[in-house]
């Protein structure tokens, strides 16, 4: 979330936490933010989660500035990516795009899990 809006089109991956073994670092469960936010993880196919463990977790947006794709100008509006409804500040799309500086660690349990959502500042 940004700005108290979920940030569709934001990819979010998973890198296993440093105590993992060796097979599990290799894993990157991933998803794809829909409309409001949310999103499924997926390891290797539709909606398979991911594996129970400890993870640092990166989030990939379309920055408001500075933003890679196409734009698109429209009267009387400023520039807005094409891509996201909600434009992310590049400095935080940076921060939170790099797993080392995101901040952000979850734990997966076995069974369902309903993470708190991740608020981009």
């Amino acid at each position: 979330m940004h700005g108290g809006q979920g940030v569709p089109n934001a990819i979010v991956v998973f890198f296993p936490a440093d105590d993992a073994d060796e097979k599990a670092k290799k894993m990157r469960p991933y998803a794809y933010a829909d409309g409001q936010g949310n999103f499924e993880l997926k390891t290797y196919t539709e909606g398979d989660g991911a594996p129970p463990g400890k993870y640092r977790v990166s989030i990939m947006t379309v920055s408001a500035r500075g933003s890679k794709g196409t734009k698109d100008r429209r009267a009387g509006e400023a520039e807005v990516s094409s891509g996201s409804a909600v434009g992310v500040p590049a400095e935080i799309a940076k921060k939170y795009g790099n797993v080392d500086t995101a901040g952000i660690q979850v734990t997966v349990e076995d069974g369902e899990n309903n993470l708190e959502p991740f608020v981009l500042m």
